[in-house]
């Protein structure tokens, strides 16, 4: 289980200064301002990526480090309430995050923010790496990350479907800014089909431009006449240092192609937009839990881009008196160190022949484990992942339980 002692809540911490030795180099952070202390939110791991050899690793997301559902719902919180102060919560709203890492913090930040809401109204539109066979709106490229394609998804709700059409405030919620390429290159998407804003958040856990990432978005073009403003947990500046003559990263591309694509149509509707408050079917969940289950903590997987529904999860388990955490599988691959002790390696979910990764789960810490996929079947779910967690439970979108029993489905 993860060392992270839950978050109960933030308060202002002093300018600092920390420094972290890698093998491919040094990264210097320093920090400004913030509401949390820098081990509250990221540790430092090293990326297999030859374009960036350092990882920002948050311990409240969800991705590479089990997070309670309770800590999670105090970030996303805190963070919605600086948006509130920042936004006309009268005025109607567009959230968008990031696929895949910051999938489900921007809709935990439209779920928040929502709550604040006066008389505006407010949807969340994700981008995504899987848009399938529906309409894309228009789409662009994250340059640094290991897959870098982004679609963003014609809306397919009436109500999401004017937002994305006529609302003048556009919050963006990221996991990290660095340089802001990443948001530029999303705002410049949604300009190219006109779609311009009258007032842009920018949203992230840490913010490492110091106000540049601000100054940027302002000198887009279409954005002359746009303000633009920031909310984050900790602002400061990085420093990266490679070390000289060491060879490349390569990044790993091709696994086994598992069967099937692990993803039905229908539940996978949420790409194109969510409005409201999202609820999942639980009672099959309640009775596995209380059928036999060791009295301990449980842990909710998502599967890649589907996390946003595992927080969701993890929190309704909250509600029945259980100790929930939740992550995600990422196709973010990262090196095994101090931060990332336990990785899996494993084919993706959605039948690309490319690797998946579970880091930091051992299934002997946890009371019951219990994976969220998107698809009445289980073709996503490669036999390797399963041998590693061995005693757990999927649920599928209708709410059923498939119980595994050492890496095979129960008879």
């Amino acid at each position: 289980m993860s060392e992270n002692s839950p978050i109960t809540s933030g308060s202002a911490v002093a300018p600092a200064r920390y420094t972290f030795p890698l093998s491919r180099g040094t990264m210097v952070l320093d920090i400004a301002s913030g509401t949390f202390a820098l081990g509250d939110l990221i540790r430092m791991a090293e990326r297999q990526n030859p374009k960036r050899g350092f990882l920002f690793v948050s311990t409240v997301l969800g991705r590479h480090i089990p997070v309670s559902a309770g800590s999670h719902r105090v970030i996303l919180e805190q963070l919605a309430e600086g948006v509130s102060g920042k936004i006309d919560t009268a005025s109607d709203v567009l959230v968008m995050g990031y696929a895949e890492t910051a999938t489900g913090l921007g809709a935990g930040v439209h779920d928040a923010l929502r709550k604040r809401m006066t008389s505006g109204r407010i949807g969340y539109l994700p981008t995504t790496r899987h848009p399938g066979d529906r309409e894309v709106w228009c789409s662009f490229s994250e340059d640094h990350s290991h897959v870098t394609g982004h679609s963003i998804l014609q809306p397919e709700q009436d109500d999401l479907k004017g937002l994305a059409a006529q609302a003048q405030t556009l919050v963006l919620v990221d996991d990290e800014a660095t340089t802001g390429k990443t948001f530029s290159n999303l705002i410049s998407a949604l300009a190219s089909v006109g779609r311009t804003f009258e007032h842009i958040c920018l949203v992230t856990l840490t913010d490492w431009s110091a106000g540049d990432v601000r100054d940027a978005i302002s000198s887009l073009a279409g954005c002359e006449k746009t303000t633009v403003s920031s909310v984050s947990l900790i602002e400061g500046r990085w420093r990266w240092t490679p070390v000289d003559g060491l060879a490349a990263q390569v990044i790993p591309t091709e696994a086994a192609r598992l069967p099937g694509p692990g993803i039905d149509r229908e539940t996978a509707a949420w790409r194109a937009g969510i409005s409201g408050e999202t609820r999942l079917p639980v009672d099959a969940v309640r009775g596995y839990l209380e059928d036999g289950r060791p009295v301990g903590p449980v842990l909710v997987i998502g599967t890649g881009e589907y996390v946003w529904q595992a927080f969701r999860m993890a929190e309704q388990v909250s509600e029945m008196g259980r100790d929930a955490w939740f992550l995600a599988t990422t196709r973010s691959p990262v090196l095994k160190g101090d931060t990332v002790r336990e990785k899996v390696t494993f084919s993706d979910h959605y039948g690309l022949g490319v690797p998946m990764y579970l880091h930091n789960v051992t299934p002997s810490d946890w009371g019951a484990i219990i994976m969220m996929v998107e698809d009445e079947g289980t073709q996503g779910i490669d036999p390797i992942l399963c041998h590693h967690l061995s005693d757990f439970a999927i649920q599928t979108p209708s709410g059923r339980i498939i119980q595994y029993k050492e890496g095979k489905p129960c008879a």
